[in-house]
């Protein structure tokens, strides 16, 4: 018996990693001026970026009932366990719905092998946690292991967020319109990170290069063993500034191994164009 792993759109890693995870990916939706599509699959993050600079609406939406269940279901005979780790249940009601359909699912199949796992994780903060799972169940772990194993992980993920544009957060719903109305006009550049699966404010500077080097301030306060991990840089389409922040980081902190690569519609449609974010352990 195996675990086999199965996660959603949110995770935010390059695809050529992906494909070799062998994971099953649950879309998420995203709408562009109310145009349904699915994350990664129908859409991809720079069409994304493209259709928000010229002043498209976008929103997102949770994985579906109808969705999880002709999903799961597949599996509800099968010898394996599964293990569905999701996004951040702070920024979506994924988890929760995966969860329902689950315990829907268990009262008529009770010998399905089914557990969800809230990673309170996004973009590649989940990626990572996705990656270190599947080796995990590569080793021969059960599923209860992979949980306690990545649990430990995922609560020492950092996401360290800062945006060019703060109308974005509060679209989202992130930031009130007061805080959104004066951080524009005095340029203020939030610092935001995930905490508790929650975007909190953490910081702010007055420039996007000054917030760079904030952040990588607190990654040097937060971090531990920082030249040992592979750290993750996702953009908002700013592949320049993402190679600056990577060349910065690796000549203060010694680091080798990066994950550099676009944030995806999902985080993006919050944060908007030329967002930039590292993600690390503490």
């Amino acid at each position: 018996m195996s675990v086999k792993i199965i996660i959603d759109s949110a995770y935010d890693l390059p695809q050529e990693l992906i494909d070799r995870l062998d994971v099953k990916i649950m879309p998420l939706l995203v709408y562009v001026d109310e145009i349904e599509y699915e994350d990664k699959k129908t859409i991809e993050p720079k069409e994304f970026y493209e259709k928000m600079r010229k002043g498209s609406s976008v929103r997102t939406a949770q994985v579906s009932v109808n969705t999880f269940h002709d999903e799961f279901i597949k599996y509800v005979n099968s010898n394996d366990e599964y293990l569905y780790i999701s996004f951040s249940s702070g920024l979506s009601g994924t988890y929760q719905t995966a969860e329902m359909v689950r315990k829907e699912l268990k009262e008529t199949y009770p010998e399905f092998k089914l557990k969800i796992y809230d990673s309170k994780c996004a973009s590649i903060g989940l990626g990572l946690i996705v990656d270190y799972a599947v080796s995990l169940a590569e080793k021969g772990k059960n599923v209860d292991q992979i949980i306690n194993l990545i649990d430990a992980k995922a609560s020492r993920m950092e996401h360290i967020i800062t945006v060019d544009d703060i109308e974005y957060l509060y679209r989202g719903g992130r930031i009130s319109k007061s805080k959104a109305l004066i951080s524009g006009v005095l340029n203020i550049k939030p610092i935001i990170n995930m905490e508790k699966g929650e975007l909190k404010l953490i910081a702010k500077a007055r420039s996007k290069k000054k917030a760079i080097i904030k952040m990588l301030d607190i990654m040097d306060d937060r971090g531990s063993n920082i030249s040992q991990q592979t750290i993750g840089i996702h953009h908002g389409d700013d592949w320049v500034t993402a190679g600056i922040v990577e060349r910065m980081i690796r000549e203060r902190f010694g680091v080798e191994k990066f994950i550099v690569t676009y944030a995806g519609c999902v985080l993006g449609a919050h944060l908007g164009p030329g967002a930039i974010s590292i993600f690390f352990t503490s």
